[in-house]
């Protein structure tokens, strides 16, 4: 960790709670702000996946298709709400779907690439 920077540390949770608190850092309680995400390159990755056997029908893999894709957009919209509760809304996204070869490598099936969030 760079030297003079901590992050969840009690002491920015405790400041986080002050009444009419206006020091920017501290006002979320994570101990760090929008700026720093961008400026250390943070991304955060939301991962839904399904993983079968080779004699998984195809009916049933169809579903648990359909399913990830419902369950990622619920664990999306919950972290970007709570991203944003946080005062910590994402500047860009990146959308992608991944794949698996028959020889269990993964290969990237759709990627939007950077998008700027408005």
């Amino acid at each position: 960790m760079a030297d003079g920077f901590e992050v969840n540390n009690f002491e920015h949770f405790e400041d986080a709670q002050q009444p009419g608190l206006d020091r920017k850092r501290e006002a979320n309680g994570w101990g760090f702000v929008q700026e720093d995400l961008v400026k250390h390159h943070v991304h955060m990755i939301t991962d839904v996946r399904f993983v079968w056997d080779k004699d998984t029908p195809p009916e049933l893999r169809k579903a648990f298709a359909e399913a990830s894709g419902v369950l990622h957009y619920i664990a999306e919209t919950a972290v970007m709400r709570q991203l944003e509760f946080d005062k910590l809304k994402p500047v860009e996204t990146r959308a992608f779907t991944t794949g698996q070869e028959e020889n269990g490598g993964t290969v990237i099936l759709r990627d939007s690439g950077w998008e700027p969030i408005e």
